[in-house]
C-alpha cells in the first residue's frame, strides 16, 4: 500500500498544565448579573463564577467567534487526559461548567439564561448521538434538572444562539445553581462544543441574545512572520515585520452615526521595559457590522539593543473610543519568548499529522534560518492520537533543498529517536542530533520513522501558509495538501534547558528528589497549605498519585515520567528518570 498522510483528531485537549491555576479565594455563592465571554486570558474558567475548570478556554479550536475566548467541551479533562479512554459512547457527561450559588434579591423578574453555542469549530464534529444540555439545580428538589439540549449532526455550525427562562419558582430560589454539560465520547478530545456569551440576568425577554460591541476576533498576531518565534542570537530589528493585521468586528446593529474607533494603539515591552508605544491612531468609523475587518497596524520603525541573551517581548494592542460591550474584548496581547528555537505553529495543536503504510516513511518542511548557525536538533510535539508511538522509533533528517522541494539528504542521523509525550498538552520534547549540522541556506528538516505505523505529531490548524511540508517514502516526495503546521521546532547552538519545576505564586518551594531515583521519590513542599500529585509515564498515563511526601517506585518500570504536583490550586510540572 502506498503511504498515505493520516490526520485525526488529537485524543487529548490541549491544555496546557503549566498556566497558573490558581483558585480565588471568594464566597461561594454570588449575584445577579453573572456574564462571561471567557475573554481572559488563561485557560481555565473564571474561579469568580465557576466551580470546576474541566473545559478548555482558548480563541484556537472555535471558528467564527464573535471576540477573542470560548469554552470547549469534548471527554477531556482540565489536564487535557480522556475521562476514560475505554469508553467511546454518548450515555455519560463528559466535560461539564458549574456555576457557583446564586442570590436572588426580590423583586425578581423576567429571569433568562442566554449563550451562545456552536458545533466543532476545528474539533471534531458531535454526532447524533451527542449533545450539550443545561441544567438547573433544584434546591427545593436537591436535583439537577435537564432544561435544554441540542443535539449533534456530524457537521459544524456556526455560533447560534440559545435563551432559556427561569420560569419555574423553584429555580428562583436562593442556592439555585445551573450548568453546561456534554454528552459525548469519554476517551478523547471528541465530539467537540463551544459556547461563548453566557449572561444570567433578569429583566429580559426571550430574544434579549444580540451581542452589541466591537470586538477582536481574532488573537494577537506575531511579530516576525514568517515564523512564530526565532533565536535571541539571530534577532535583527529588521526581523520585526513592517506591519502586522489585526481582524476586529462590529457586533450588532449599526447605530445612527456609526461607532467612531481609534484602532491600533499599542505599546511593546521588553524584559517588562518599554521599548515603542502607537498612541495616536486614526479614528474610523464605519456602518460595516456583524463582518470580519482586518486593519494594519505599523510596527516599523523598531529598533532595541542587540540582545546578549534570551529575552522576552510582550505587545498590548488595543482599540477605544465609543464605549459599548465588554472593554475584555477591545485588549489583545502576545507574549514571545526569544530563546534557541525557531517555529512556525502557534503553540496549539488542533489535529495530529503523521504517514501511514510506509516503512521508513518521511516528513519534512522547508526551513531557512535567518542567519548562517549550526543546528542541534528539533523540538517536536508528538500527539496522542488514539495509539502508543513510543517504540515506534525514527530518525532526525536535514535534506537539501531542490527547487523549492526536498533533494539529496544532507544528513541522516544514526540514533534512532524514541518519541516521548511531554507532561503537557502542547508541549515540545528536544532530541538532539548526534552531531550539529552547520545550515547556511534554505533546507528541509524533519524526520524518518522507521515503522509503517504512523508517528503522530501535532497539526497547527491556525497556521496554514508558514512553510511548505512534503511527504514520502524512500524514492518520492510529494507536497502535502493538508492545511496546517506541523508542530517541529528546529533549535540551534546549544540544547534546551531540561524540564524542572516551574514555581507557583506565593514562593512556595517545591522539591523532588533523588533525581534520578532508583526505589523511592520524596516531595517536599515549604510552608505546605495543600498539596496532591500524580505520577504520569511518557505517554501522559497517570500511574499513581495521592497526598503522601514519599512515594516507592519500585514496581515501576524504568525509564522517564513526569510528576505534577498541585499547591493551592496551581501546578507544576518535573520530568524524573528512574534508572
Amino acid at each position: 500500500m502506498a503511504q498515505v498522510e493520516d490526520v485525526r483528531i488529537l485524543e487529548a485537549m490541549p491544555i496546557d498544565v503549566q498556566t497558573s491555576q490558581k483558585t480565588a479565594v471568594v464566597d461561594d455563592t454570588i449575584d445577579l448579573p453573572i456574564i462571561d465571554d471567557f475573554s481572559q486570558k488563561t485557560t481555565i474558567p473564571n474561579p469568580s463564577i465557576w466551580t470546576d475548570r474541566k473545559v478548555y478556554i482558548n480563541s484556537t479550536i472555535p471558528t467564527d467567534l464573535l471576540s477573542i475566548g470560548a469554552a470547549s467541551f469534548d471527554g477531556t479533562n482540565e489536564y487535557g487526559y480522556p475521562y476514560d479512554i475505554n469508553k467511546n459512547g454518548s450515555d455519560t457527561l463528559a466535560d461539564v461548567l458549574t456555576s457557583k450559588h446564586i442570590r436572588f434579591t426580590p423583586p425578581v423578574t423576567d429571569v433568562y439564561l442566554t449563550f451562545l453555542y456552536q458545533k466543532g469549530g476545528l474539533g471534531e464534529f458531535p454526532e447524533a448521538q451527542d449533545s450539550l444540555v443545561v441544567e438547573f439545580w433544584s434546591v427545593q428538589d436537591t436535583a439537577w434538572e435537564q432544561v435544554w439540549a441540542v443535539k449533534g449532526n456530524s457537521q459544524g455550525s456556526k455560533f447560534r444562539a440559545a435563551s432559556i427562562p427561569l420560569a419555574d419558582p423553584k429555580f428562583l430560589i436562593d442556592g439555585f445553581r445551573f450548568r453546561f454539560g456534554a454528552y459525548g465520547a469519554l476517551n478523547g478530545a471528541f465530539d467537540v462544543w463551544n459556547i461563548d456569551y453566557v449572561q444570567l440576568d433578569q429583566n429580559r425577554t426571550p430574544n434579549d441574545t444580540t451581542i452589541i460591541e466591537p470586538a477582536f476576533v481574532k488573537t494577537h498576531p506575531y511579530l516576525t512572520y514568517p515564523f512564530s518565534h526565532i533565536p535571541w542570537f539571530h534577532y535583527q530589528n529588521q526581523a520585526i515585520s513592517n506591519e502586522i493585521t489585526f481582524t476586529y468586528m462590529r457586533n450588532g446593529p449599526p447605530p445612527p452615526g456609526g461607532w467612531a474607533l481609534n484602532l491600533g494603539k499599542y505599546f511593546i515591552n521588553k524584559d517588562g521595559v518599554q521599548v515603542k508605544d502607537r498612541l495616536t491612531v486614526p479614528v474610523i468609523t464605519n456602518l460595516n457590522h456583524n463582518v470580519p475587518i482586518d486593519f494594519e497596524v505599523p510596527v516599523q520603525p523598531f529598533s532595541i539593543a542587540n540582545p546578549t541573551g534570551e529575552f522576552n517581548l510582550f505587545m498590548r494592542t488595543w482599540f477605544d473610543g465609543t464605549a459599548e460591550g465588554l472593554r475584555n474584548n477591545d485588549t489583545v496581547e502576545i507574549s514571545i519568548p526569544f530563546k534557541n528555537y525557531y517555529a512556525f505553529d502557534d503553540g496549539s495543536a488542533e489535529r495530529a499529522y503523521g504517514i501511514l503504510n510506509q516503512t521508513n516513511a518521511r516528513l519534512a518542511f522547508q526551513f531557512t534560518p535567518l542567519q548562517p548557525d549550526t543546528l542541534r536538533g528539533l523540538l517536536i510535539n508528538f500527539a496522542h492520537a488514539g495509539t502508543d508511538a513510543t517504540d515506534n522509533k525514527f530518525r532526525i533528517a536535514i535534506w537539501e533543498d531542490n527547487f523549492g522541494e526536498p533533494g539529496n539528504p544532507i544528513f541522516i542521523s544514526d540514533s534512532l529517536y524514541q518519541p516521548e509525550y511531554a507532561p503537557y498538552h502542547n508541549g515540545f520534547m528536544p532530541f538532539d542530533l548526534d552531531t550539529g549540522i552547520f545550515i547556511s541556506g534554505s533546507v528541509f528538516v524533519g524526520m524518518v520513522q522507521k515503522n509503517a505505523e504512523a508517528i503522530h505529531v501535532g497539526l497547527d490548524l491556525n497556521t496554514v501558509d508558514a512553510t511548505k511540508k512534503f511527504y514520502g517514502s524512500g524514492f518520492v516526495w510529494l507536497e502535502s495538501l493538508v492545511p496546517g503546521t506541523v508542530m517541529i521546532r528546529p533549535y540551534l547552538k546549544y540544547t534546551p534547558l531540561n524540564f524542572a519545576i516551574e514555581e507557583p505564586e506565593q514562593n512556595l518551594k517545591i522539591k523532588v528528589y533523588p533525581n534520578p531515583a532508583n526505589d523511592f521519590i520524596k516531595i517536599e513542599v515549604e510552608d505546605l497549605v495543600k498539596f496532591s500529585w500524580k505520577l504520569l509515564n511518557s505517554t501522559g498515563q497517570i500511574v499513581d498519585n495521592g497526598t503522601r511526601t514519599e512515594l516507592s517506585t519500585l514496581h515501576l518500570p524504568r525509564g522517564m515520567y513526569f510528576i505534577q504536583i498541585e499547591v493551592n490550586g496551581q501546578v507544576a510540572t518535573e520530568k524524573l528518570i528512574l534508572q
